[in-house]
């Protein structure tokens, strides 16, 4: 209940806060909750008229929305603000932060039940009550910043653009923090496949022409034809078929394949195993 006296009388009620410890931290978390659940019934209880296309989002989506932000403020603020002599703890700064999305729940949820009631004629309605939600709680989260810290009004302003870059920066990171692991993840689940998995030597494409020894064949030409070429610039060798057949012993093939490692020696086939 002390939220309500923080929307309308934000100096005294933001200064109890911190000196009177008339709030904590288990009622800012709750505010939170509050917020995110409020938010989370506004993507998905719009009436038809104001969602034609049945576009919802899920309760992640909510907490993103809220969460994070209020989560990277209050990283922000704190490590900027201890820099520049700001009296605020990291617990008075969430729980300021908190506070300050009080009236945020109300117009959110009034405005979602507007929608149900009201045309698409009321939609400026709707804004606006939507807008002056978002205005009133920018401008506790001011005078939040302002008493916790006990900054003037310019300093006040300097912290809040500071925070705001600060916001950015450690948003920044972790993107490209996050891009690097999922990288590197993708990178070893595709060397774990590739070790799992067999060989498919069913195909080989040598980019040029293997020097073949005295009596080897290629695959596609009897043991009596000799060496046939397909081109001047490539050659294939299917070689699973007569493989298998040599180490299961049957004799009706005349050799089989091997595919050296050094890429100077290409692959030949050994009449009856013999090079």
């Amino acid at each position: 209940m002390y939220g309500f006296w923080v929307i309308f009388h934000p100096f005294d009620g933001f200064w109890d806060l911190k000196h009177e410890k008339r709030g904590s931290v288990r009622a800012a978390s709750t505010i939170l909750g509050i917020t995110i659940l409020a938010m989370f019934y506004n993507s998905i209880g719009k009436g038809y008229l104001f969602n034609p296309e049945d576009k919802y989002s899920t309760i992640f989506v909510a907490i993103a929305s809220v969460g994070v932000p209020v989560i990277l403020w209050t990283v922000s603020n704190w490590c900027l603000t201890t820099l520049f002599d700001g009296e605020g703890s990291f617990k008075d700064i969430y729980i300021a932060t908190c506070y300050a999305l009080a009236p945020l729940p109300l117009f959110v949820i009034l405005s979602t039940v507007l929608t149900n009631v009201l045309d698409t004629s009321g939609a400026s309605m709707v804004k606006l009550i939507m807008g002056f939600g978002f205005v009133w709680t920018v401008i506790l989260l001011f005078f939040g910043t302002l008493v916790t810290h006990d900054y003037s009004i310019g300093k006040n302003l300097i912290t809040i653009i500071g925070t705001i870059l600060a916001m950015a920066i450690i948003m920044f990171v972790i993107i490209l923090f996050s891009s690097l692991v999922i990288k590197m993840i993708t990178f070893v689940i595709a060397i774990a496949k590739e070790i799992a998995t067999p060989i498919d030597l069913g195909s080989v494409t040598f980019l040029n022409k293997p020097e073949l020894k005295d009596e080897a064949i290629d695959y596609y030409t009897s043991p009596f034809e000799g060496y046939n070429s397909l081109n001047d610039s490539y050659i294939h060798f299917n070689i699973t078929k007569p493989f298998n057949e040599w180490y299961s012993g049957e004799t009706e093939n005349n050799g089989f394949a091997i595919v050296p490692g050094n890429k100077e020696f290409y692959g030949q086939f050994f009449l009856n195993g013999y090079s």
